[in-house]
């Protein structure tokens, strides 16, 4: 091959490449592009896949976390009210143990 027909073989494929670069950056979001290795979506048709593939993604999590901050809310709520029992259990067993004091006090006196 002489260089004559390197240079036009070699102008041909770099055309054919530019052509093929150009239509995947312009395409619009439906466009594949033919190429010798095989179709080539364009930058658009690209991210309308992504964007497609990360809403079926996406719902699926908003949806698990807004469950999780529900029954957090929920377990929250439960335990202030755990704890809310426990302090007046706990003034309640002071009491009782005041009341105890008390008539142990009394009847220290009483039997003197």
């Amino acid at each position: 091959m002489s260089i004559d027909q390197r240079i036009v073989k070699a102008t041909e494929q770099l055309e054919a490449d530019v052509k093929i670069t150009s239509d995947v950056t312009h395409g619009d979001a439906n466009t594949q592009i033919p190429s010798p290795g095989g179709p080539i979506p364009s930058l658009r048709k690209r991210l309308k896949d992504i964007e497609t593939e990360w809403a079926k993604t996406a719902d699926p999590l908003a949806e698990d976390l807004a469950s999780a901050v529900k029954l957090t809310r929920e377990y929250s709520e439960e335990a202030r009210r755990v704890l809310e029992e426990a302090v007046h259990i706990h003034v309640l067993s002071m009491a009782i143990n005041l009341i105890k004091t008390q008539t142990l006090v009394i009847q220290h006196h009483a039997f003197r």
